[in-house]
């Protein structure tokens, strides 16, 4: 292992212990306003840089949240350079992650009408980076000028299939863009890294993958009332690691109790506890908390603290924005704490 793979494994390793404790997540859900949930962090050396120049005065929960996920891309950057220069093209997949999250939110806005302008606020460093003009796509008010936008990136042949007028249209959407994603960063990791740390790469992805997956199964059967044959349409299976008849009885599942209650017979029922989950995003992330500290903890490889950091972070900032949207929905701090992944 060479010094910069040291530095690297170190830093994500010291960074990770300054991650928000369980008695300082206690004290957040107590708070009463966004404005003394930001004062708190104000003065919590993982968030004092990212916040200070927000007025807790006159706040809004989106430019908190957007100050909170520039945080997270900040982390990440800290660790790029570390690494090798022939191995940037795999720790940059998270760019490609963050763009089609961009693409799939702008879609949504104007599928369903949402009156909420996309305020997604990228690092310059990662919008210099990006495979489209970012600021037009934000300015975008229709699908055919969202396509327009795309149509010089690496996108545009998926994009152009579509017409997306409705929700189901959008899922299918969703999964080509996720079938693309996927099997670009499976290449990557084929082509840049060998043996053991390849074989832990593609384990923590396909998890990830496969979380994805239960989670959108769940969502579609639940709130959507999809039949199996259109939930198998949206689905990214190639890259899971449950075989065919699990997978079937998964999604044959009558309602969402009993689906969850299979998934905690499936591979995962060592991740399962006893708690009663509220959210199936709850559910997933612990799972996928689980699974990133495991690796976090016990691996060298550097590739694979990088990945498995960058998970980690995006859970404490989730747990943030579910604080943040329980203070402002007036919830109980026992409501809110149900949402939270302890680190």
């Amino acid at each position: 292992m060479d010094l910069s793979t040291n530095a690297l494994c170190a830093k994500a390793k010291a960074m990770y212990g300054k991650r928000l404790k369980e008695e300082q997540y206690s004290e957040l859900i107590r708070k009463d306003s966004i404005g003394e949930v930001v004062t708190y962090l104000k003065g919590h050396v993982g968030y004092q840089d990212a916040l200070k120049d927000i007025n807790v005065r006159n706040i809004h929960r989106q430019q908190v949240e957007d100050l909170l996920k520039r945080e997270y891309f900040e982390r990440c950057n800290k660790m790029l350079k570390y690494i090798p220069r022939k191995n940037q093209e795999f720790y940059l997949k998270v760019l490609m992650k963050i763009e089609i999250e961009i693409i799939l939110d702008k879609i949504q806005r104007v599928l369903f009408g949402s009156q909420e302008a996309l305020t997604y606020d990228l690092p310059t460093y990662l919008e210099a980076k990006t495979s489209f003009a970012f600021h037009e796509l934000v300015q975008a008010k229709n699908i055919q000028e969202i396509k327009e936008c795309l149509m010089h990136s690496k996108y545009a042949k998926i994009m152009n299939k579509f017409d997306v007028v409705s929700f189901e249209d959008m899922s299918i959407l969703e999964k080509e863009l996720l079938d693309f994603y996927y099997q670009s960063y499976v290449l990557s990791i084929e082509k840049h890294f060998r043996g053991k740390t390849k074989q832990q790469l593609l384990d923590v992805l396909y998890t990830l993958v496969e979380l994805k997956n239960m989670e959108k199964i769940y969502r579609l059967k639940t709130y959507f009332h999809f039949t199996p044959e259109q939930i198998k349409k949206t689905v990214s299976l190639q890259y899971g690691r449950l075989n065919s008849n699990t997978l079937d009885q998964l999604v044959e599942s009558k309602d969402g109790k009993e689906f969850l209650k299979k998934l905690s017979l499936s591979r995962y029922q060592a991740y399962y506890d006893d708690q009663e989950y509220a959210y199936i995003e709850y559910y997933i992330d612990t799972i996928k908390y689980n699974v990133a500290k495991r690796y976090l903890r016990f691996s060298s490889n550097a590739p694979v603290v990088y990945l498995t950091y960058s998970i980690l972070e995006s859970i404490e900032i989730d747990n943030l924005k579910h604080i943040i949207e329980g203070i402002r929905y007036q919830k109980d701090p026992s409501t809110i704490e149900e949402m939270l992944i302890c680190m």
